[in-house]
């Protein structure tokens, strides 16, 4: 018989006794078909359901817009009179999250328009962290849209606003314009005002400096000349009393002569001794005399009054020069006054002016600011910047998503489970000894206890791959040699690994219990419950070292993105020694067993 015969007819052998016994069967056959299927079934879900999340609201009208956009089909909304009752059925499951609003939540009005603000705080048991992933982002979606409608409309609003103080800004503006085109006119005003009165004063300090010098000796011959009428008025006044009294003594002289020339029969002769003298002619020259001092007296009367009167002329003289005086100081005062207030004002309109243009500048500057807000919509201004999120697959399943670690996760359990089984099932049989007696070479054996277990292992992921292709339309197909070139070698690489456990563990509990452990180490070390970026650095290195980790990242790589395993020789490489050492280890195994049987 030669070595194929022998490969052949110990591959069948082993066959026999895998399928000896129902139990056998089950265990080793539809037990890993069984967990195929439940883990497939397990992954076949698409989205959250039955989701129950309580609340708490001081105000629920407030409240009640944000709770009518979380609930849906798959969502129940649980009131609760209290935070801590809520708290306390989100930890005994019976709601999923449990949601509290502030006490100021409150209904605010925004151009006519109620709408809730406040603080919403979402309590959750981040003991459940694989629901807590998908959960926070069914939430955050839900929000997100609620809280941007929000948002849009407070802009909008605020849009409006703006765009209202914008037509008022632009109405000030043109006032302002109007207001500095009307001060520019008043300062072309007030410098011509100016020059005027520059004019008038130069002319006026002409004439006021001639009278500043002409006005003291005028004032000076006022007072002489009052001094000269004092002096005539006196002597005239003396003279009219003395002229009274020689006129009033005449006027008696003539009546007592007149009285005597009566009396004496009208000859008017007086005796006076020896002489007789005529009184008559004597009587005519002094009634001549008396007549000549009355118009003297009439006359001096009349220069008297027309003294007074050039007295009083002279007295008003003095004092329209004292007002002239006054006038003209005043008038000085006054031009001086008004050309520095005039100037004053020019200055002041010249910093008005000036504030004006920085002030129509900066509106411009605003209006411009402004303007282009209003032509902004409110959607850009909630969101500046637009982000999108592209998925480098569209279009594609969760369950496809998956099917990599899945696919990865059946082959590691299954082949170091059924190999580990088939071992100890083999060295535990009482006609194992008679193996060694076999003319048969020992790695003869191995290759085909190997390629029996292969052969278990390669119809029970059969299975998978059929119900991936025909139910999940995953193209396992695209790259068909080289998908099962990695598949055959990761399916190699466990039954390789599971061997070794049954070789230097003989105990049958002991050897499961390991080969779970070690699965389990694998399944613990992959990216499959926490991210590899999420590990420590160390534990980040060992764990692309994993198996697991390297067949997920190969299979993803051919399936999704056509990534052949030429670009993936470093992956594949690594396998492949993997394969080497565990074949070197397999033979130290079963060699270790030999002797101690």
């Amino acid at each position: 018989m030669n070595s194929l015969d022998q490969l052949l007819t110990i591959c069948m052998k082993n066959l026999k006794i895998v399928f000896r016994s129902w139990t056998s069967t089950f265990l080793l056959i539809l037990g890993p078909l069984l967990l195929i299927l439940v883990v497939g079934y397990a992954f076949g879900g698409e989205g959250l359901h039955d989701i129950s999340i309580g609340y708490y609201a001081k105000h629920v009208d407030a409240a009640q817009e944000i709770i009518t956009s979380l609930q849906d089909e798959q969502t129940t909304m649980v009131a609760y009179g209290d935070l801590d009752s809520c708290l306390s059925a989100l930890k005994n499951d019976r709601i999923h999250i449990c949601i509290g609003f502030s006490d100021d939540f409150q209904l605010k009005k925004i151009k006519e328009k109620q709408t809730s603000q406040g603080t919403v705080i979402f309590y959750y048991n981040n003991a459940r962290f694989n629901l807590i992933a998908h959960l926070t982002k069914m939430l955050d979606e839900k929000l997100a849209v609620k809280t941007e409608q929000i948002t849009l409309e407070a802009t909008t609003s605020i849009l409006q606003d703006i765009s209202a103080t914008v037509d008022y800004m632009q109405d000030v503006r043109s006032k302002m314009s109007e207001f500095r085109d009307s001060a520019v006119k008043a300062r072309l005003q007030l410098i011509q005002t100016k020059a005027d009165l520059e004019l008038i004063n130069d002319d006026f300090q002409k004439y006021y400096s001639d009278y500043q010098t002409y006005s003291p000796e005028a004032r000076k011959a006022a007072k002489e000349f009052d001094a000269q009428f004092d002096n005539v008025s006196l002597t005239t006044t003396q003279s009219l009393v003395a002229l009274n009294t020689t006129i009033s003594s005449l006027g008696k002289l003539n009546t007592a002569l007149q009285a005597y020339i009566f009396v004496s029969g009208n000859t008017g002769n007086v005796k006076l001794g020896n002489v007789t003298l005529n009184m008559t002619p004597f009587l005519e020259q002094s009634v001549i005399l008396q007549s000549n001092l009355l118009t003297i007296q009439t006359n001096l009367q009349s220069q008297q009054k027309s003294l007074l009167t050039i007295k009083d002329a002279t007295d008003k003289f003095s004092a329209t020069l004292d007002n002239i005086s006054k006038t003209l100081d005043l008038m000085d005062h006054f031009l001086k006054r008004s050309l520095i207030e005039t100037q004053d004002n020019i200055n002041k309109l010249d910093v008005l002016l000036n504030q004006i243009d920085e002030l129509l500048v900066q509106l411009d500057k605003n209006i411009d600011k402004f303007t282009v807000l209003t032509k902004t919509s409110a959607g850009s201004i909630v969101k500046p910047i637009s982000t999108q999120f592209v998925a480098v697959l569209q279009d594609i399943s969760k369950i496809s998503l998956v099917f990599p670690v899945m696919l990865v996760f059946v082959i590691c359990f299954i082949a170091i489970l059924l190999s580990n089984m088939n071992v100890i099932q083999e060295i535990t049989s009482p006609a194992y000894f008679r193996t060694f007696l076999l003319p048969v070479n020992s790695f003869t054996f191995l290759f085909a206890l190997f390629l029996t277990i292969m052969a278990v292992v390669s119809v029970q992921v059969s299975v998978l791959l059929i119900i991936a292709y025909s139910k999940f339309n995953i193209q396992i197909f695209t790259h068909f040699s080289s998908f099962f070139f990695v598949v055959l070698l990761f399916m190699s690489l466990f039954v390789l690994m599971g061997m070794i456990i049954g070789y230097f563990v003989k105990n049958r509990q002991v050897s499961v219990i390991v080969s779970t452990f070690i699965a389990l180490i694998f399944f613990l070390f992959s990216d499959v419950i926490f991210p590899l970026e999420s590990m420590p650095k160390l534990a980040t290195f060992l764990a692309n070292l994993n198996p697991l980790v390297i067949g997920e990242r190969i299979f993803r790589k051919l399936l999704y993105f056509d990534i052949g395993l030429g670009q993936q020789m470093g992956d594949v490489i690594t396998l492949i020694v993997y394969i080497v050492i565990f074949v070197i280890l397999l033979i130290v195994a079963y060699n270790y067993n030999k002797k101690k049987t």
